[in-house]
């Protein structure tokens, strides 16, 4: 009786408080404060620098059973507050099942966001920058072992999506390239070649005007030429903020049938799709007059108007650039020393600004 006496108003004030919570679930304003509270005092962190939490969630195991079985293990001290927590933020059905490892110092927290955000040990963390052209996406892809790198280029370059068709693709288009949406994807380890294909074909949709997509054009171009005017304005900027500004200046010489002049279309130009890079990379630095003269429908040097396709994957900022480029009156642009760029109206500015800063 004594020892029931001694632990009796730990117990209340651990069902008072879960109780408390309860009643805040519906109330996100009020609660938010009072659940961080509750769970620093009766779930404290561990300390760091301890042994890694390790465990495993079977499929189709429901909220309530992960919060037991959590407790059983030594995981969590509190199933109801997990519980909470879980019905807070989210519902059951947003729990990925998979074998987790957390540090030491993870709490109920960054427990309940693993298993939203489903990243157990067993998955893939594959991220692809914005303006690679797709052999090296496939060759990146392959190193994570996520599918396989000649599979994956033999998919892109037949210009079909695995799969169901997507309507949204040009008539006639012989290759994905500009297509494949550069993003950080999380995935099953050893996940197929043709589902990342899907994936990146997704991350696209999702991040493209549904108006372009079902036919309807800006600036006069359709959905292939401004991913194809993005790819151009990806690869020659490193810099988000003035992407608009270079899609601009594109527009401009597109508009008076001025060859565009950019050294990505020759650099691409060098390396026809589907072979292996040279010992300079896909992208060559110092172009010269020679490279400049290259065959290829991707010379925009010599030829105007946008080349026969993109030549990059571009990312959100530089494909939104495009549909909404800055306005100007400039025709010309130089790289300076940091990589952004110097901007005229006339060839001879143009040709003072390359003096100054090249």
């Amino acid at each position: 009786m004594l020892r029931l006496a001694l632990f009796a108003p730990a117990v209340l004030l651990v069902l008072s408080v879960t109780a408390g919570l309860l009643m805040l679930v519906n109330s996100p304003s009020a609660g938010d404060q009072a659940i961080v509270l509750a769970v620093r005092w009766l779930e404290p962190r561990a300390a760091a620098g301890g042994p890694p939490i390790t465990f495993e969630i079977p499929e189709g195991e429901d909220a309530s059973a992960i919060a037991q079985r959590l407790n059983q293990e030594g995981v969590i001290r509190h199933p109801l507050l997990f519980r909470i927590l879980i019905l807070y933020y989210d519902d059951d059905r947003a729990l990925k099942s998979g074998r987790y490892t957390l540090p030491s110092d993870s709490g109920p927290f960054e427990i309940v966001q693993a298993l939203k955000q489903g990243r157990p040990e067993d998955t893939a963390t594959v991220t692809i920058p914005e303006g690679l052209r797709a052999e090296e996406i496939a060759a990146l892809l392959e190193a994570h072992g996520v599918g396989a790198q000649d599979e994956f280029l033999q998919l892109v370059l037949s210009g079909k999506p695995p799969g169901a068709p997507r309507p949204w693709l040009a008539d006639g288009v012989t290759s994905l390239e500009g297509y494949l949406f550069p993003d950080t994807y999380h995935v099953p380890a050893k996940y197929s070649t043709e589902a990342f294909l899907n994936l990146m074909l997704d991350g696209f949709e999702a991040h493209t005007p549904e108006s372009l997509r079902h036919g309807g054009n800006v600036h006069g171009l359709t959905l292939y030429q401004v991913v194809t005017l993005a790819s151009i304005v990806e690869r020659e900027t490193p810099h988000t903020q003035e992407r608009p500004q270079v899609a601009g200046v594109f527009l401009n010489r597109l508009e008076q049938e001025i060859p565009l002049a950019a050294d990505p279309t020759i650099q691409y130009a060098l390396v026809p799709a589907g072979t292996a890079a040279p010992a300079e990379g896909y992208w060559k630095r110092g172009l010269t007059v020679d490279d400049l003269k290259v065959a290829s429908p991707y010379n925009s040097y010599v030829i105007p108007g946008l080349p026969p396709g993109p030549i990059a994957n571009p990312g959100a900022a530089s494909i939104a650039a495009v549909i909404h480029p800055t306005k100007s009156t400039y025709l010309f642009f130089v790289a300076k020393p940091d990589g952004s760029h110097a901007f005229s109206d006339t060839f001879e500015e143009h040709l003072r600004n390359i003096a100054k800063y090249q």
